[in-house]
């Protein structure tokens, strides 16, 4: 990437923070449970962590297909920026698993924000796992472990991990979502749906969960919302 390229997508990075920032505070709800603490975090992205994980991110595209978006700006606008929407979905003093990473998202974009207490990706396929101990490792993010594995499948995830909140973006249809989350005994899931997906929740949701936040807008590209569920 050519330092003016770079440098055009280091003004957008902050440009789509600050849009971000604006949106959070004329928009926010009592039910977002993060909305302050997002806010802060990326008062104090100067978006180079961004700039960053979106240039590994090309990098690693030409090779694997990590997502299906073909530019940094579509994967900033499509992937970050709802990933980053997410995060006032999630309490500071909350943990959280991300469930089939993938490239990263929300997971990484939750690193650069540090929200929550700790963050936990798990992802099956090994080249993606190597991807993101490569993201973490540049981006400096600490408070964020790499899992390669399946929780559906048993897979074990330590304290305090273990009643983390499920993150999920395109892991499986909302309802079956929500039946794993039950029978992993996770206290809420947060998840990135279409427009169709979160309209059938428009009567509520299936014990024993309740549909207890929502945020509306595009979600990867489309019309959606984010829904936080939370155990009854």
């Amino acid at each position: 990437m050519s330092s003016s390229k770079k440098q055009e997508l280091l003004l957008s990075c902050r440009s789509s923070i600050r849009g971000l920032y604006e949106a959070l505070r004329d928009g926010r709800e009592a039910t977002w449970l993060g909305a302050e603490q997002t806010m802060k975090a990326l008062t104090e992205l100067d978006g180079s962590e961004a700039q960053n994980y979106l240039e590994l991110l090309e990098r690693w595209s030409r090779t694997q297909r990590l997502t299906g978006w073909r530019t940094s700006s579509e994967r900033l606008r499509l992937g970050l920026m709802p990933s980053w929407a997410g995060a006032a979905l999630i309490a500071p003093t909350e943990t959280w698993v991300d469930l089939g990473s993938g490239a990263g998202l929300p997971g990484m974009a939750f690193a650069m924000l540090r929200t929550g207490r700790s963050g936990y990706l798990v992802e099956a396929r090994r080249k993606r796992v190597s991807f993101l101990n490569e993201a973490r490792r540049k981006l400096g993010s600490k408070h964020i472990e790499i899992k390669h594995g399946r929780i559906e499948a048993g897979s074990q995830l330590p304290e305090p991990f273990d009643k983390a909140v499920l993150l999920a973006r395109a892991f499986a249809k909302p309802r079956r979502l929500l039946e794993l989350a039950d029978t992993l005994e996770r206290p809420a899931v947060v998840a990135w749906l279409g427009e169709a997906d979160s309209d059938s929740f428009s009567d509520g949701a299936p014990a024993p969960w309740t549909l207890s936040a929502k945020i509306e807008g595009e979600v990867y590209g489309a019309p959606g919302a984010i829904l936080r569920f939370d155990r009854r």
